[in-house]
């Protein structure tokens, strides 16, 4: 397992997240993504992180720059199952879209016309699929958009309002999707993005800021920013109809789930250690 936090590096545990150890330096670390086995292990940032990507290929133990690869202000990364599919998101406004089919050793950018059908928006974090072949992308003031054959072509999901899309999930086959949405709810799809139903867990429009999923998308983890003090974690077992509070207040604002949905990973922005919560 590997989790990060704001100015405090890279951290790794080998025990379910009962114990960590720092394995890279301190920066801007701003999202990592594993394969299946934990093994390759994808980090990027900006601002003292250095703008690259990093690689590991040991579960952490060592780290280095992607040799060649593209440098951003990046804000998301995600991985398929055995790590040769990656994607990271460059979060500069309007944001770009990074494509690797080789485990990382190169890079394609996507051209943003692909998957932006509006103006004045940006693109704020990608998901994959365990193949890689099916990849959703949320896009801040627009329309979420979804791929089939590992973004070549793309489809805007226009039946879904253009809110304010700040985090993605995908099921293990691509076929089930959770998008959160700053100020707009929490929204499922359980056919690969042709239709939405909305979840609102607090019963009202809060500033979803994370969302994850397990394998299925039967396990949804959800975080809520408050404009005043620190935010809140939600949790449904089945499929976004029902949620509940975890009780775990601070200023989150990353998710990450496993495959089977027993353990839940968090970042909390300023946090002083990474946060690891098995879930009963």
């Amino acid at each position: 397992m590997v989790d990060f936090h704001t100015g405090a590096g890279l951290w790794t545990s080998r025990d379910g997240g009962a114990t960590w150890q720092q394995k890279a330096r301190d920066g801007d670390w701003r999202s990592v993504a594993s394969d299946a086995a934990g093994d390759r292990l994808l980090a990027c940032g900006g601002g003292r992180a250095g703008g690259e990507l990093w690689r590991s290929r040991d579960a952490g133990e060592t780290w280095a720059a992607v040799a060649g690869g593209p440098s951003g202000f990046w804000d998301g990364a995600a991985s398929s199952a055995d790590g040769s599919a990656l994607a990271a998101v460059d979060g500069a406004n309007p944001g770009r879209l990074w494509l690797s089919r080789d485990a990382g050793d190169t890079w394609a950018p996507v051209p943003g016309e692909h998957f932006r059908r509006e103006q004045r928006v940006s693109l704020k974090a990608a998901a994959l699929s365990a193949s890689g072949s099916t990849i959703a992308v949320a896009l801040w003031g627009g329309h979420p958009a979804t791929s089939d054959d590992g973004g070549r072509t793309w489809t805007a999901r226009d039946g879904l309002p253009p809110l304010q899309w700040s985090d993605v999930a995908v099921s293990s086959d691509g076929s089930t999707m959770a998008l959160a949405a700053y100020g707009g709810g929490v929204w499922t799809s359980a056919d690969a993005g042709a239709t939405w139903a909305e979840r609102a867990p607090s019963g009202e429009a809060r500033s979803w800021v994370a969302v994850a999923c397990d394998g299925t998308c039967a396990t949804i983890a959800a975080a809520s920013s408050a404009l005043l003090g620190d935010s809140t974690i939600w949790l449904s077992r089945d499929g976004g109809a029902t949620w509940a509070d975890l009780g775990i207040p601070d200023k989150w604002t990353g998710l990450a789930l496993s495959a089977d949905g027993e353990k839940l990973a968090a970042v909390a922005k300023d946090a002083t250690a990474p946060h690891h919560t098995p879930l009963a």
